[in-house]
């Protein structure tokens, strides 16, 4: 009888969110909706493929929260969790123990003994891990964005979500940019396929393996799908309304704000989303409306520099008509999305562009950028600027703001075209890829 082969998926983005939305990413996002709808298309259609989790970082192996715990629920899912191996510094062997050369030994443990130990122990890792995937008849493992390293005797896959570092290096940090590094030369030169996200992701990849001359492996593009977000009760609104009035802010009025949601950064643009909007706020051009932006802070200094902006021009918050709030629970984020008059999304560049197509999943009108893979999502169901141009943001939240037919046309757009989307499409055609790989090995 032939044996099923099964699938093993690195989590350590899930395993390593404490169930915040600033957790949530949209790497955590995949990796989670990934396994989920995979699992779902197995049990609907009775496959006995099997799922495995595991981790490289062996301090996430008791991490287990409410979101793994969902996971582990299903009867197709499983976690393989090995236990790491320990290994032996110099000062602890009994011939080195000595006063007169004890300082010595801990500096060269520290400095060259240490990093050989680390490697040798996770070497024994991975080989505990290669005997533990052979013995789950594992014949695929997809790797993360957090997690990747070489399993022999299976197919190696990895998502690649975006060339920002490459692209633009000076939007990410020297750790940042040398991770991603090693995770595209672990692409090229050790994984049998490559998932990118959309079409442009997968053009400026290729562009940069070519221009540096790595390998070209076997590569597919598949699009993610829009966070299912779990229904709010309308007492939920009030309950951050309120929380606001107690720290002294204005509340949200429902349909009358625009949204942005996302980290707060300077690749996503939000300094001339709020300059653009106050500026027109004081013009008396947007009486009826508010911006609310949900973001926590990221890479450099845009979050601070916003609150001590707002801060600045409107010393009381109530009369601010920016209102500045850290991350949410989905919860709240579906209730502010759902309610919101429209989503405002002036990134440079994105790899997808998820929070584009989480609006529009409910019929909110988005504005956004032009440029990068944003137009694969968005299709013909938006407003486009050029976010190196602040007039073209100021004409189309004006356009918005004063045109109800325009806002309806949209909103119908962005339903139609949200539809195109799903995890459960993504799952199968995920699927249908290691399929493919599968067979191209087996020939």
């Amino acid at each position: 009888m032939k044996q099923t082969w099964n699938i093993a998926f690195e989590i350590s983005p899930i395993l390593a969110a404490s169930g915040s939305f600033g957790d949530r990413s949209g790497v955590y996002r995949i990796n989670y909706n990934l396994i989920k709808y995979l699992s779902q298309y197995f049990e609907e259609n009775k496959l006995p493929n099997q799922i495995y989790l595991y981790t490289l970082n062996p301090a996430l192996n008791y991490n287990i929260g409410l979101d793994l715990d969902s996971l582990l629920s299903k009867e197709n899912i499983h976690f393989a969790k090995i236990d790491y191996p320990s290994g032996r510094y110099l000062q602890e062997y009994q011939i080195f123990d000595h006063a007169g050369i004890r300082f010595i030994i801990k500096w060269i443990d520290q400095i060259i003994w240490r990093p050989i130990i680390e490697n040798i122990v996770f070497a024994k890792y991975l080989y505990r891990l290669s005997k533990q995937f052979k013995k789950y008849h594992v014949k695929v493992v997809h790797h993360s964005e957090s997690g990747f390293a070489y399993i022999k005797n299976v197919i190696n896959v990895i998502h690649i979500h975006d060339m920002v570092p490459f692209m633009f290096p000076f939007w990410q940090r020297p750790v940042t940019i040398d991770i991603h590094r090693r995770k595209i030369k672990f692409a090229t030169k050790k994984c049998d396929g490559v998932i990118c996200i959309s079409h442009h992701t997968s053009k400026d990849f290729l562009h940069y393996i070519n221009h540096y001359k790595l390998p070209n492996p076997s590569q597919k593009v598949i699009y993610l799908g829009p966070q299912q977000f779990p229904k709010g009760r309308e007492t939920n609104f009030k309950n951050l309304n309120a929380s606001l009035r107690a720290s002294g802010r204005r509340p949200i009025r429902v349909k009358k704000y625009f949204l942005y949601f996302g980290t707060i950064e300077p690749r996503k643009n939000t300094t001339v989303l709020i300059s653009v909007f106050d500026k027109l706020k004081k013009a008396g051009k947007l009486d009826q409306f508010d911006l609310v932006l949900v973001g926590g802070k990221g890479w450099g200094n845009v979050y601070d520099n916003t609150k001590d902006y707002l801060q600045e021009n409107y010393p009381h918050p109530i009369t601010c008509p920016i209102i500045l709030l850290d991350f949410l629970s989905d919860e709240y984020l579906h209730l502010l999305i759902s309610n919101s008059y429209a989503v405002v999304y002036p990134s440079f560049y994105e790899g997808f562009g998820l929070p584009v197509l989480e609006s529009m999943q409910y019929g909110i009108p988005v504005i956004t950028s032009k440029t990068s893979s944003l137009p694969e999502v968005a299709g013909n169901a938006c407003i486009y600027i050029n976010p190196s141009d602040p007039s073209s943001l100021e004409k189309a939240i004006l356009e918005l703001a004063n045109s109800s037919e325009i806002h309806h046309r949209l909103s119908l757009a962005s339903l139609r075209q949200a539809a195109k989307f799903s995890w459960e499409k993504m799952a199968i055609e995920t699927f249908m890829y290691y399929c493919e790989l599968y067979q191209s090995r087996s020939k």
